[in-house]
């Protein structure tokens, strides 16, 4: 190959790209719109879950009044004053004045003096803005009082409380804080991954079917240029956006971590410069088998709108791999790296969970992604030397 020849066709795609102000902000938006979600979605959910008061309505307090002592001694929770039945706490919480009602029934305190389990209920809407966590802090709250009242009935009668409790079962964790905070976080590199696709895909669809559309393909076939050096140019052209995205997502994205509390979710996250050049590595050749596949399928459209509609699907394809992820979780390890795009998330995945993957993942990932680039770029160059191409417009 002629290197200038490719540097020639790559600059010209460039300045009809940067000409084009809808590649440059397709650029911008698919590298800013991705850490911008992932930043306010996780600050939203440590918000919720690291709220510090749990504000609980009661509704017959009276009936249970050790129960509600109880948990006004309780660190960090509120007792206040519920609707006045259960008629209107279940109104209260279907019109969304309350998340939840902690409702008392009337013959709590028989039950109670007979020794048998008084009836209380969590008045919920799971359909509606209820906050999960709290009910499950308050309902183990609940069930720690029970359990405390049931040992002090056995104490009384002269049985030791531990008969009652056969198993002691206990967890013993094997992961880090760092793994478990990585799995959390998987759909980071989907959205790397998704940057790829999205900047890259203005200037593959362009330097193709909008070519082809507008006549100016076949003028550049005239020139005495070998078709794989005019496909190559255009696909490095389209490959310098789709790294560009890339790279400006994952800066973005260590960046919106940095501002993430998590410390205050009871969770250590780490992601230091060194995971950084990991991550670079990694996803990288996802970012040259991206415009690959672009322009190879906008190669068989005859217009610019008809492109942008398989252009639709492809964007799909690193959603496949968070799918596959999600559907096979135990389906792990590195004979996984030889598939492209599915090897750039799993690696990724293994990086943010602080992994230090073995460098064959490495050299597996690149290979085969590079491969695949070089095969869609071969079928490509096919495509521009058919009369049947050219004339098919």
């Amino acid at each position: 190959m002629n290197l200038q020849r490719l540097g020639i066709v790559a600059r010209k795609e460039l300045v009809d790209a940067f000409r084009d102000r809808r590649a440059v902000g397709v650029l911008a938006i698919g590298s800013l719109v991705g850490p911008a979600l992932i930043a306010f979605s996780l600050n939203a959910q440590i918000r919720r879950q690291s709220v510090a008061e749990l504000r609980v309505p009661v509704t017959g307090a009276q009936y249970a009044p050790l129960l509600v002592d109880w948990l006004r001694q309780q660190p960090d929770v509120t007792v206040v004053e519920g609707p006045r039945d259960l008629a209107a706490a279940q109104a209260a919480v279907r019109a969304g004045d309350e998340d939840f009602v902690l409702a008392i029934a009337e013959d709590y305190g028989e039950d109670f003096a007979a020794l048998r389990p008084g009836r209380v209920r969590i008045v919920r809407d799971s359909a509606g803005r209820s906050s999960g966590a709290s009910r499950d802090r308050l309902r183990r709250l609940v069930g720690r009082y029970s359990e405390e009242i049931g040992w002090l009935r056995l104490v009384a009668r002269g049985v030791d409380p531990k008969i009652a409790s056969a198993v002691s079962l206990q967890d013993l964790e094997l992961s880090t804080a760092q793994q478990r905070a990585g799995r959390i976080l998987a759909m980071i590199p989907i959205m790397a991954l998704l940057a790829a696709f999205s900047t890259a895909l203005q200037i593959a669809t362009d330097s193709t079917a909008g070519e082809r559309e507008r006549g100016a393909l076949e003028a550049l076939l005239l020139n005495p240029v070998p078709r794989l050096e005019l496909v190559v140019g255009k696909w490095l052209a389209a490959t310098i956006f789709a790294l560009a995205g890339m790279v400006a997502t994952l800066g973005l994205m260590a960046a919106a971590l940095a501002m993430v509390p998590f410390a205050e979710a009871g969770v250590r996250f780490s992601f230091t410069v060194t995971q950084g050049l990991q991550w670079l590595v990694a996803m990288l050749p996802a970012g040259l088998l991206a415009p690959a596949i672009e322009i190879y399928l906008a190669s068989f459209a005859r217009t610019f709108k008809e492109a942008q509609q398989y252009m639709g699907f492809v964007i799909m394809v690193p959603m496949l791999a968070l799918v596959g992820a999600l559907t096979f979780p135990e389906a792990t390890g590195v004979w996984l790296a030889p598939a492209p795009i599915l090897g750039q998330f799993e690696l990724a995945k293994e990086i943010l969970a602080g992994e230090s993957p073995a460098a064959i993942w490495y050299v597996l990932g690149t290979f085969s992604t590079l491969a695949c680039a070089a095969l869609l770029l071969g079928l490509t160059a096919r495509l521009f030397r058919s009369e049947k191409f050219l004339l098919g417009r």
